[in-house]
């Protein structure tokens, strides 16, 4: 799985809610992408737990990956980093 470099892309306007991890918004060869950021875990309180942030980008692009297998269409999700962060677009 090759992993794409975000750095290289400015914050575009385009905000985006949710609770599942910061969102930003970036623009690739004038398409509009959303980068998902991991979670940050230590802010959580949660004991028994020394995760620092959570794998939900990595989560997202493999379950998006087994759906289309099957045969459903689902969003393309690109794998990446950004500020030393593994995220998905």
């Amino acid at each position: 799985m090759e992993m794409a470099d975000f750095n290289g892309y400015e914050q575009n306007q385009r905000m985006y809610g949710g609770t599942a991890g910061r969102k930003m918004g970036i623009s690739v060869d004038g398409k509009d992408y959303i980068l998902k950021f991991p979670g940050n875990l230590k802010e959580q309180g949660m004991k028994n737990i020394r995760l620092s942030y959570s794998n939900s980008p990595v989560c997202e692009y493999i379950g998006s990956q087994i759906y289309r297998m099957l045969g459903f269409d689902v969003h393309e999700t690109i794998p990446g980093t950004r500020n030393g962060k593994t995220v998905v677009a």
